[in-house]
Parts: C-alpha cells; sequence; structure tokens
C-alpha cells in the first residue's frame, strides 16, 4: 500500500502495488481457505499464480525504483536492474532445486538449502539497496 503513494512518480509503483494487493488476497485464500482443506492441486496452483504475480509486481517496482533513483544517484539506479536480475536468478534456481528434489531427494534437498539461502542473500541485498535508495532521498530532501 506504500507505494500507492508513490503512484504520481512512476504510474509502475501504482502497477507494483495492485499487483501486491493481489498476491497478498491470493495468499491469505490459500493459506486460510485452501491449505487447510488439503486441495493439494488448487495449492499448488495458487503458489504458481501468486509467484508469478511476484515476479511481475517486482519488475515494475523495481524498474520505478531505477528510473526514480537512477536520476538523482545512477549507481543505486542501476542495482535495482541488477537486484531484478538477482530475483530471476533466485527463482529459477528455487524450481530446479525443487525439480532436483523430487528426482533425486537426498541431493536435491542439498540443492534446494543452497537455494534457499541464496534467496535469504538476495534478500539482505534489497534491504541494503533500500537503505541506500533512502539516503539518497534524505540527500534530496535536505538539499
Amino acid at each position: 500500500c506504500i507505494y500507492l503513494l508513490f503512484r504520481h512518480e512512476d504510474s509502475r509503483y501504482l502497477t507494483g502495488a495492485i499487483l501486491g494487493m493481489f498476491s497478498a488476497l491470493f495468499s491469505g485464500v490459500n493459506a486460510l481457505v485452501l491449505t487447510p482443506k488439503g486441495a493439494d492441486g488448487l495449492v499448488t496452483f495458487f503458489n504458481i499464480i501468486i509467484a508469478i504475480i511476484g515476479l511481475f509486481m517486482c519488475y515494475n517496482l523495481y524498474h520505478a525504483d531505477h528510473q526514480i533513483i537512477g536520476e538523482a544517484d545512477r549507481e543505486v539506479g542501476e542495482q535495482w536492474l541488477k537486484l531484478w536480475k538477482w530475483k530471476i536468478y533466485t527463482v529459477a534456481a528455487l524450481i530446479g532445486s525443487i525439480i532436483i528434489a523430487a528426482i533425486i531427494p537426498v541431493f536435491g534437498l542439498l540443492i534446494v538449502l543452497a537455494a534457499a539461502i541464496f534467496a535469504f542473500g538476495v534478500s539482505i541485498y534489497e534491504l541494503v539497496i533500500l537503505y541506500r535508495s533512502a539516503q539518497v532521498y534524505r540527500a534530496i530532501v535536505k538539499e
């Protein structure tokens, strides 16, 4: 919802915020309605939909951040695009590791663990970029 405040700066913030709301809605339905009933196929389908919506949300938000912050600090703006690429790598690693885990369980679980650690690292990198972006905004406000 916070990104709705920035919708006047770049229309991709509005798109990202709406996609985030849909993702939260589908996640809530999935967690509260479908998962307790044990609807395995439908739960998996909803998880795939949530992941796809999440990727489109990240795409819009990261590119808007790149555009807006890149005007003030090109280096921080470029880091948002790098983060987008790393998000794609994370999703691919997680999907690939789950497929490997289905074929070779013991080895696959080690790969799943490695992919999860990579995803955690990307999340930390996202927080670092967010902090740097906040510093850029503070510097602009002080001027």
